[in-house]
């Protein structure tokens, strides 16, 4: 039966005073900043009485019925007793959980109606009453309904009202839904019309997971379908109270994986979305105490601040939940709440950020490259990327065993700290970003070693391919021998290993790459552009031969010499021209050179600097000289014309052959120079700038003092005769000293004097009578003295290709000039390149008559600014100079920077070379270009 109505209303009249309609209007209706929440709170209704209906198996439905003049909300939840009625019309008297909400506590939650209506209705059960001034109960004309149902009517002051009610309704959406345990379906519909339903499905998911699939529907139209994995916590439930939980739900995407929610679509869930914004990218819900709206949190809270710690801990096990359940991946881990700027140390949802970096740092919960999970703390970024595919988890933590199961993260996580999760991983979960020079350092032999063939095939095909060459792979042990050892590329400059060559050609004792990492094309190219070849005759001979004479090596047998020098000349000749200068400096230093002492006759092995290569007359001239040492002419071996160019290449001279030195002046030596020096200190220092001495000339000089004088004569008659075969010591540079002494007013004077060689032989008591032979006195003054830069003879200049460049002597010319067809040829190389040049940059061409220059440039006014000689060869410096001529040499002179000489090599193949010189004068007076020239090169002017 109803409740004594009249009885109810006379206990509130006394309790609330009869003005409660007056106070009423003013303070309960409008606590809310949006009038339709009383929906949201006629939803918590239904679902606190479905929840308080224990074995309900009918309809768990929520219908809204909106008309012109009122609204109906219907459900199935348990009916109403006195202990509601008396509720729902009173202030503070809620059944509900006191410590739920705020406005639940004081029993105003259902007041909020009023901001449409001035006398609601409630038929439930036996229960048929209206409230009027918002605590009066009146009994109520029975209306149609279910047995079971409970139905409130709303009746609406105006047709707005009903509008406004109507769109509400609408916005609702199945998000109302989610954390919803009890009402299953919301239905509304217009009176003309207009309906819709949002329905909500639940699944256990397993491990405390539900899915929840919301599905909505407006006039017959899907509208939407969303579905969420829900993780919930359950809170102590209070005495008397019902039970209540922590939630947070993630929204799956079409493919069933965690997506982020807008932010916007994400504000703090009291049950029902309340006002305040989460900046999560999922859903948290809990019985958070809110205002006496519903609609906001207060900050500060300790309860509040309780449950979000609370809702940490769920969202640490979802991460394991969604770990377990192959759901953890990129756009996942994007949901979280990991930016320490957005969630700030002390705000309310700081300990969800906190929680989840400390699961992500010290758990395997990052998704790694592969499949698995890694721990952020041993989680790795590639950069560049191609690092995930060289390198497989295991060579991983190899290189890197302190990180404890290092692992790759897998391709979506970005590597630009740009991108809000890279950097926030980084930050604050530990990953490092692991860069290439990181991992170079860490390739060290044990790890090399221990890969696998097609591995190491693999690494070098990607250093091939993004140009992992010179000095960042110096130092690395990358060339696997054949016996599986590794060693650098380079030692001291110099190869380590071989690539294979013919079977059987490299001896065992030689190191020569394994076969099997070379499979690939890009592999034994990437070799060769780390400075490894085959094995050539040249290297053979280095290793083979050389060892045997080293330093206490026993004297090879005529035969096995012999077999030797063919192997040292045949590798001389077929080696580039690196190869040969580097063949030549071992030789250099090792007593390779069979000779014979001039004085006892005994054999030996001597360095190639201690023997001199003589004739029959330089023999007769030097015999008896204790350390003088010829080259031996009765070894057969070598007295071919390979075996003496060898020689002269690895430093063997003729007697009286000319070679630059820096004597030890005698006071006498510095009288003359500072004599010859106008406005030289007489007590200042003196440099040697250039000057010369011949092979074995001070040998034959100490030795003849001591020979009686019909051999001293007789010797000088030999010496007169080779000075006089001796085109070099004709040479004006070569018969001239330059030197430089500090001048009175402080300034250097540049001086000439007669060269060492000339000074030492007519200073000598034993040849004074040489002195017209050998022309001693100052040089030509009518020929200009060459500038200090350019130092060295035409004969250094054919034996040396490493130095500065070399003076050539007057006369060449005529001496060097081609015959006919060669000067043809000539001419027509050089218009090839002049032709190139022009091609390439903007000169004019110069008269064909024009002496000196080929090309020139002029400035606005006409005037010639700029000269240019071009010179072209065939092949390259390292095969021929380029040379000035004598007017070529005057005009770079005149003009001094203004003057380039442009040298265009390989015009004989598909790919010139420009070398280009400014000012080519300031060296010398005449120049041989060679291939030391290229470090002058300069861009175009």
């Amino acid at each position: 039966m109803p409740s004594d109505y009249p009885a109810i209303r006379r206990e509130h009249e006394r309790r609330y005073g009869t003005g409660v309609g007056e106070y009423g209007d003013t303070l309960l209706p409008h606590r809310y900043g949006d009038r339709t929440h009383f929906i949201y709170e006629l939803l918590q209704n239904a679902e606190d009485a479905l929840a308080r209906r224990e074995g309900w198996t009918g309809p768990r439905s929520v219908r809204f019925e909106v008309g012109p003049a009122a609204l109906r909300v219907r459900h199935f939840g348990l009916p109403f007793d006195e202990a509601d009625v008396r509720s729902i019309c009173g202030i503070g008297e809620s059944t509900k959980d006191p410590e739920l909400t705020e406005i639940g506590r004081f029993g105003i939650g259902f007041k909020s109606v009023y901001a449409f209506t001035d006398r609601p209705e409630v038929h439930s059960g036996p229960e048929d009453f209206a409230i009027e001034h918002y605590v009066l109960p009146a009994a109520a004309p029975a209306i149609p309904r279910d047995a079971a149902e409970t139905v409130f009517v709303l009746p609406l002051r105006t047709p707005a009202d009903a509008a406004e009610i109507r769109e509400a309704v609408r916005r609702l959406a199945p998000r109302a839904l989610l954390f919803l345990r009890e009402i299953e379906e919301i239905e509304w519909r217009v009176e003309d019309g207009a309906s819709g339903l949002y329905l909500r499905e639940t699944e256990d998911a397993g491990g405390g997971a539900r899915r929840v699939t919301l599905v909505g529907e407006a006039d017959g139209q899907r509208e939407t379908r969303q579905t969420w994995l829900v993780f919930a916590r359950a809170l102590p439930v209070p005495p008397g109270g019902a039970p209540r939980h922590v939630e947070a739900a993630f929204r799956l995407g079409e493919e069933g994986r965690p997506e982020r929610v807008p932010e916007r679509d994400a504000p703090l869930y009291a049950f029902f979305p309340t006002t305040l914004p989460t900046g999560l990218r999922f859903r948290v819900q809990g019985p958070f105490r809110t205002t006496l709206a519903r609609d906001n949190v207060p900050a500060g809270d300790p309860w509040n601040e309780r449950l979000i710690r609370e809702t940490a801990g769920v969202l640490e096990e979802a991460l394991r939940w969604l770990r377990d359940h192959k759901l953890l991946d990129a756009e996942a881990l994007r949901c979280l709440p990991l930016d320490r700027d957005r969630f700030p140390d002390g705000s309310l949802f700081a300990p969800l950020r906190e929680a989840a970096s400390r699961a992500l740092r010290a758990e395997p919960l990052l998704p790694r490259l592969g499949g698995g999970f890694v721990a952020g703390e041993a989680a790795r970024l590639a950069s560049p990327r191609w690092l995930r595919e060289l390198l497989d988890h295991g060579q991983l933590e190899a290189l890197f065993p302190e990180a404890g199961g290092a692992g790759w993260l897998t391709a979506d996580v970005p590597l630009a700290r740009t991108d809000e999760l890279s950097r926030t991983l980084q930050d604050e979960v530990g990953v490092r970003l692991l860069r290439l020079d990181t991992v170079l350092r860490r390739l060290d032999t044990a790890f090399l070693e221990a890969q696998t063939d097609a591995w190491v095939r693999r690494l070098y095909e990607a250093f091939a391919e993004h140009r992992l060459v010179g000095r960042r792979v110096a130092g690395i042990p990358l060339v696997r021998l054949r016996d599986g050892a590794h060693v650098p590329p380079l030692v001291v400059g110099r190869p380590a290993a071989f690539l294979p060559g013919p079977p059987g050609g490299a001896p065992p004792d030689v190191p020569v790459v394994r076969e099997a990492v070379l499979e690939s094309a890009a592999a034994r190219k990437y070799l060769r552009e780390l400075g490894l070849e085959e094995l050539d005759p040249l290297e053979l001979a280095i290793r083979r031969v050389l060892p045997r004479y080293r330093s206490g090596a026993a004297a090879p047998a005529d035969a096995d010499y012999a077999r030797d020098l063919r192997d040292l000349v045949r590798a001389h000749r077929a080696g580039s021209p690196a190869g040969r200068r580097r063949l030549e400096g071992e030789l250099r230093r090792l007593p390779f050179v069979r000779t014979v002492h001039a004085e006892s006759g005994d054999r030996a092995l001597s360095r190639p600097g201690d023997a001199l290569l003589a004739t029959a007359a330089q023999r007769a001239l030097f015999a008896g000289l204790r350390a003088v040492r010829f080259v031996d002419d009765d070894c057969e071996a070598l007295r071919g014309e390979g075996a003496q160019n060898l020689l002269r290449a690895c430093g063997v001279r003729a007697p009286l052959e000319p070679f630059p030195e820096k004597p030890e002046l005698t006071p006498a030596d510095r009288e003359e120079v500072r004599g010859r020096a106008a406005g030289a200190d007489p007590e200042g220092g003196i440099a040697c700038i250039e000057d010369w001495n011949l092979q074995g000339l001070d040998a034959l000089l100490a030795g003849v003092a001591g020979m009686s004088p019909a051999e001293r004569e007789r010797r000088r008659d030999l010496l007169r005769s080779e000075l006089e075969r001796l085109r070099d010591v004709h040479d004006l540079a070569v018969r001239t000293g330059k030197y430089e002494c500090d001048g009175r007013d402080g300034n250097q004077v540049a001086v000439q004097t007669p060269a060492a060689w000339m000074r030492r032989l007519t200073g000598s008591d034993w040849a004074p009578e040489a002195r017209p032979l050998v022309q001693i006195g100052p040089p030509d003054p009518a020929r200009k003295p060459a500038p200090a830069a350019g130092r060295g003879s035409r004969a250094a200049s054919r034996g040396r290709r490493d130095g500065p460049p070399v003076a050539v002597r007057p006369g060449d010319e005529a001496r060097d000039a081609p015959d006919p067809a060669e000067r043809g040829r000539r001419l027509e190389v050089e218009a090839k390149a002049v032709a190139l040049i022009l091609e390439r940059e903007s000169w004019r061409r110069a008269e064909e008559d024009n002496p000196g220059f080929d090309l020139f440039r002029e400035d606005p006014d006409g005037r010639k600014t700029l000269f240019c000689e071009v010179k072209g060869l065939s092949g390259s410096l390292d095969d021929h100079p380029a040379r000035l001529t004598p007017e070529e040499l005057r005009r770079a002179l005149e003009h001094g920077e203004n003057y380039w000489l442009y040298i265009v090599e390989h015009l004989a193949g598909d790919a010139p070379r420009v070398v280009r010189i400014q000012d080519p004068a300031r060296a010398a007076a005449r120049f041989a270009f060679g291939p030391e020239w290229r470090a002058l090169s300069r861009p175009p002017p």
